[in-house]
């Protein structure tokens, strides 16, 4: 839609393939750390508990098991559910920061706010911090998640299905070792940042080029189509300010993105190794060649862009 006309079709196609990768490695690491949380608790209360890492897989397709249950066999009940955790979240997090800060022992502000800690014996502090940032960033990826949802579209069955079988088999690498599973996470958010980051781009492209402009519609009426000239929606910062938003998502989203494919640790060997460029670099190539090859003809692009206002 924003891309000039030449390129529309071939770019919507890698980011379709950038967020594909992106979703679905978010799905297995969403399970991954859940796992985690349940054997943490396990430990925590029975301290003679020696977690496995099978016992770490099969709680990880128990956590997938019940997603799937909720989504697509007790649908009908997924917003009161959804309600139920809402309010158990903040509730929870009261119940376990008030204690903390009322029972718990408190710690030297120096050793709080002014001890960092190297524990992959990077060059710097400071690339120990921003290699340490992924999962942060991991955590602010679905925030956007239920914009995408539409009340009109049913549930997507042959989809989750299909994300339920990558996810058992991502889970197998839990037995080799927790540690590469920590390139999931890797993937997921490069792959999610880099499809934002050429959407980002390309709008800070049209809005710099005057290509977006204010159209005196509103609601059902306000449409936009490739090839033609494109309307504001009704929600946007005018002035330098939206620009100014742009540009420093699109380097915050780079900066992130070079250091998503940096190793956790050193020295690097094969269990160590950060293999994200690897498999986003093959996920590129893949979509590339199997567009020039059969999408260029077959793939069909988003052609309109409706914005309605309730």
């Amino acid at each position: 839609m924003l891309a000039p006309p030449g390129s529309q079709k071939i770019l919507s196609y890698m980011i379709g393939w950038l967020t594909v990768i992106g979703w679905q490695a978010s799905f297995a690491t969403a399970n991954f750390v859940s796992a985690a949380l349940i054997q943490g608790l396990i430990v925590l209360t029975r301290l003679s508990y020696d977690p496995k890492p099978y016992e770490h897989m099969l709680l990880f397709r128990a956590v997938m098991a019940f997603a799937v249950f909720i989504n697509v066999l007790a649908s009908t009940v997924l917003p009161k559910f959804e309600g139920f955790i809402l309010v158990l979240h903040i509730v929870g997090y009261f119940a376990i920061l008030l204690p903390l800060l009322i029972l718990g022992e408190h710690q030297d502000p120096h050793q709080v706010f002014g001890l960092w800690l190297n524990l992959g014996n990077l060059l710097t502090q400071g690339t120990s911090f921003m290699v340490g940032l992924l999962g942060p960033v991991f955590m602010f990826l679905g925030a956007d998640g239920a914009v995408h949802v539409n009340p009109r579209t049913s549930i997507p069955v042959a989809t989750i299905i299909a994300t339920t079988i990558t996810s058992t088999l991502l889970s197998l690498i839990i037995l080799g070792s927790s540690t590469a599973f920590n390139n999931i996470v890797s993937i997921a958010v490069t792959g999610l940042s880099a499809s934002y980051v050429l959407a980002i781009g390309l709008l800070l492209w049209r809005r710099t080029t005057g290509g977006i402009r204010h159209s005196p519609l509103s609601g059902s009426q306000l449409t936009n189509t490739p090839g033609f000239e494109l309307s504001w929606g009704p929600w946007h910062i005018p002035g330098i300010v939206g620009p100014a938003v742009n540009l420093f998502a699109i380097i915050y989203v780079l900066v992130i993105l070079f250091f998503s494919f940096w190793p956790p640790d050193v020295p690097v060997d094969g269990a160590k190794m950060n293999y994200t460029i690897l498999v986003t670099g093959a996920v590129l190539i893949f979509s590339v060649t199997w567009y020039l090859a059969w999408g260029r003809r077959d793939y069909k692009r988003p052609l309109i862009d409706t914005a309605s206002v309730h």
